[in-house]
C-alpha cells in the first residue's frame, strides 16, 4: 500500500521495517536505511518489576543475576552486618536503612566493594542487595 507524501510515494511496510523506500519527483526509486549503532546495548533493567523500590524510594530489589566472587559477596555481607550492628537497637530490619546509606552516600562504601552505588552495574547492584539481605538475616557465614 502506498501513500502520498511530499511530491513522492512511500511503502508503508517498508516504513514500519524503518526503512524508507520512496521516489523522488523525477520517479527514481531510493531506499533510505536508518544507521545502526554497532555498540552492543547496555542491559537495561528498567522493566516493570524488575527494580523494587521500598515506599521511601529505597532499591530494594534489581532483578538481574548477582555478580560477585564469593570474597566480594563476604566482604559486601560483612562491611552491611557491622554498620547494622553499630546502630541501635529498634526490633525493625536494617536491611533498607543499610541500603539507602550506600545508595545516597556521596562517596564509595566498603559494602559496594568501594565504589559509589550509581557507578556499579546492575548486576553489581544486585550483589550489593543479595549480601544485605543475607547481613540482616545475620547469614554472612
Amino acid at each position: 500500500m502506498e501513500c502520498p507524501r511530499r511530491g513522492g510515494w512511500f511503502d508503508r511496510d517498508a516504513l514500519r521495517r524503518g526503512l524508507l523506500v520512496g521516489r523522488d519527483p523525477r520517479g527514481q526509486d531510493h531506499v533510505v536505511v536508518p544507521a545502526i549503532d554497532a555498540r552492543p546495548a547496555k542491559a537495561d533493567v528498567r522493566i516493570a518489576g524488575a527494580i523494587g523500590l521500598s515506599p521511601a524510594g529505597v532499591t530494594t530489589k534489581v532483578d538481574v543475576p548477582a555478580e560477585s566472587t564469593e570474597e566480594e559477596y563476604y566482604q559486601a555481607c560483612h562491611a552491611a552486618r557491622v554498620w547494622m550492628q553499630a546502630r541501635p537497637k529498634t526490633g525493625e530490619s536494617q536491611f533498607e536503612p543499610y541500603l539507602a546509606m550506600v545508595q545516597t552516600s556521596p562517596t564509595a562504601t566498603a559494602g559496594s566493594w568501594n565504589t559509589r552505588w550509581a557507578d556499579l552495574t546492575p548486576a553489581r547492584q544486585a550483589a550489593v542487595i543479595t549480601a544485605a539481605r543475607a547481613a540482616a538475616n545475620d547469614e554472612c557465614d
